[in-house]
């Protein structure tokens, strides 16, 4: 799981905060660069080693492609949020 706690910070944490109605979003982008994908399906999928899942010590988000569209999603749906207020 990403994340066990996340739940907690809504309503599933009311004990905890004191608080109902709570709205949470929580986001998951993809941060593997074009290089390392062609290695991890070079051999096809069920031969060659995946990429390095965030929790491990050699996880390392290409930045370079992953960063400016996660900016612009995160910004475009506080937009909207923001905005329905």
């Amino acid at each position: 799981m990403a994340t066990e706690d996340f739940p907690l910070f809504g309503d599933a944490g009311a004990d905890l905060h004191g608080r109902h109605g709570v709205p949470l979003v929580y986001w998951m982008l993809g941060v593997v660069g074009a290089d390392e994908w062609r290695r991890a399906t070079a051999d096809g999928p069920d031969t060659s080693p995946p990429p390095a899942p965030n929790h491990s010590p050699h996880f390392a988000p290409h930045i370079g492609s992953a960063l400016r569209p996660a900016i612009a999603a995160l910004t475009s749906a506080a937009l909207d949020r923001f905005a329905a207020t």
